[in-house]
């Protein structure tokens, strides 16, 4: 099972949904305690139970990992100073709201797209959410930059050409 998949826990014998089950005396959904334990040791020890780095599987750029939010160390001050402090204030406010969501186990029900210039520390975003998101219970996807992203593209596009040509003149292959 790759890393990626390790982060769902999928061995978990509660067979839990985001770290969730159905309690049938309650009505209620509980947290699963397999799923909330593990979860807890890997997040403490930066590994997960197949021994990958959980750092490297959630795709963070440096294995240190940054589990407190501080919603102003998001902007740079050399930014906050050009914009209007009512909307780094708004924007601010609503990550800390996104934060304390995921925090207590709550998936956002809604997506949102900010675009930022180079001094954007998305990676004092993105780590800290998705920590507090897998540390409780939510299911995780690893990171990817824009670089990754369109490097992958990019290579996908390049193989999917010679491929089409060899079809194109009638070669069989594979």
């Amino acid at each position: 099972m790759s890393g990626a998949d390790q982060l769902t826990l999928g061995q978990c014998p509660n067979h839990c949904k985001d770290g969730k089950i159905f309690n049938q005396e309650t009505k209620k959904f509980v947290t699963c305690e397999f799923c909330a334990s593990t979860r807890q040791k890997s997040v403490q020890s930066g590994s997960l139970p197949t021994g990958e780095r959980l750092a490297e599987v959630l795709g963070f750029e440096r294995d240190y990992m940054d589990f407190s939010f501080n919603p102003q160390a998001v902007v740079a001050s050399s930014q906050a100073r050009l914009l209007e402090p009512s909307s780094v204030e708004d924007f601010t406010s609503s990550l800390s709201q996104v934060y304390e969501s995921l925090n207590n186990g709550i998936a956002p029900s809604s997506s949102a797209v900010f675009s930022f210039d180079r001094e954007f520390l998305a990676d004092k975003v993105y780590e800290p959410f998705l920590l507090a998101a897998y540390r409780s219970g939510l299911s995780v996807a690893p990171v990817i930059s824009s670089s990754v992203y369109h490097s992958r593209m990019m290579q996908e596009e390049t193989l999917f050409v010679p491929v089409m040509l060899l079809r194109i003149l009638g070669f069989t292959y594979f």
